[in-house]
């Protein structure tokens, strides 16, 4: 009995697990508050099934890092009302979610042996439903099929991103940055787990990536992409034949299939890595952001955001995160993350926090739901798994 009662709290988290990359399309086509009431009613059923084990897992630096960063953010909204007399909660929101829902989750089942049987196959599932939620925008994007097969279709809102697929998280730069990595997460998985994956399943995930890339069109993705290419060669040269041989076909497939759709891509992509570019967005980022907002900082605005009644751009990731919550949890968010690469000590693992990072200087995909969770999921994962048992109770 024991044991249904176990996977049942199991299902509870990782049902929540399987619909939080589709939590965007729920809001959108439905409601945001339906994403809550499903929430409330998995931790409400995964309470009542709750039968306490004779040991628990030792989460204690998890459990810190999640009780800290959730006090900074309180912290910061009673500096913002006290001060500006304004708030806008959905920012917090935002950053409050995944801690309290996981912080909750800690303390009814054992995440970390959940996470030991399962997230490599989260990872692959997350991954597979990217590309393809990319895939049909991209398709919508270029037929007569109507907007609505958009997965984030809402009316009034148009159907693409300035000419590119909405995909699963509303913003290519996110979208890239997702996928690169989860990718790379996947092959630290299967490095350190010594996971047994067929050519042919290396070359499929190679090719999801690749399109992912090309129909997404994002600057920052574009280098991110080769960033990852020049390490992974660098590291092992096997790998240019698991890589460049489908990357080449599927190129001449795009080149001769779509050629016009080809050049224009071009046109976009090297526009987006080009001098003028950057030059233009780092005129922007001084005129635009830093002297209305930040040259007549004070030092409580610097520790805990300015007010949000100032609207900062999102394009410059990390002076978002800093102008919204402040420099406090940013620094601790970076130390957490800095920490989790110095446990994992693997190539695949640290490369995928720099290429995040490095996309995160133009869109704050740090703070984005999956990445998020992710973070806190890894900071379980590496936990080494040490035991301590409950004190019998006498009867």
């Amino acid at each position: 009995m024991s044991k249904r009662l176990s996977i049942k709290r199991e299902t509870f988290f990782y049902t929540f697990l399987l619909l939080l990359p589709w939590m965007n399309v729920i809001s959108n086509r439905i409601s945001g508050s339906l994403n809550l009431i499903i929430i409330i009613l998995l931790i409400l059923l995964t309470i009542i099934l709750f039968k306490k084990k004779d040991k628990k897992l030792n989460n204690q630096n998890i459990t810190f890092y999640i009780v800290l960063q959730i006090i900074l953010i309180m912290l910061t909204i009673i500096y913002k009302i006290l001060l500006y007399g304004n708030i806008n909660f959905n920012v917090y929101i935002v950053f409050c979610f995944n801690y309290f829902i996981l912080f909750i989750f800690l303390h009814l089942i054992d995440i970390k042996s959940f996470l030991d049987k399962y997230l490599f196959f989260y990872i692959n599932y997350i991954l597979t439903i990217s590309f393809i939620a990319i895939v049909i925008g991209h398709i919508v994007l270029y037929t007569d099929i109507p907007d609505t097969w958009q997965l984030l279709y809402r009316a009034g809102m148009g159907h693409d991103y300035f000419n590119r697929p909405f995909g699963l998280f509303g913003q290519p730069s996110i979208n890239i940055g997702v996928v690169l990595f989860l990718y790379l997460t996947r092959l630290y998985m299967i490095d350190t787990q010594k996971i047994q994956i067929s050519k042919k399943n290396k070359i499929i995930y190679s090719i999801m990536l690749l399109l992912t890339v090309v129909f997404q069109k994002s600057g920052t993705g574009i280098l991110g992409y080769f960033i990852i290419l020049i390490f992974l060669f660098s590291r092992n040269k096997l790998l240019m034949f698991f890589i460049m041989i489908p990357l080449v076909m599927v190129v001449l497939f795009i080149y001769f299939t779509y050629q016009e759709e080809l050049i224009f891509t071009y046109k976009i992509l090297s526009h987006k890595i080009s001098i003028d570019y950057i030059s233009a967005n780092l005129i922007y980022f001084y005129q635009d952001i830093i002297e209305p907002y930040f040259m007549n900082l004070t030092f409580l605005d610097l520790l805990f955001g300015i007010d949000d009644a100032r609207n900062i751009a999102i394009d410059f990731g990390p002076i978002y995160v800093i102008g919204k919550i402040g420099l406090l949890y940013t620094s601790v968010m970076i130390i957490y993350i800095l920490h989790l690469m110095i446990k994992a000590k693997n190539f695949y693992f640290n490369l995928s926090i720099f290429v995040l990072f490095f996309i995160g200087l133009h869109y704050p995909v740090l703070i984005y739901p999956i990445p998020f969770i992710f973070f806190l999921l890894f900071g379980i994962y590496m936990t080494p798994t040490k035991y301590t048992k409950y004190k019998k109770v006498s009867q």
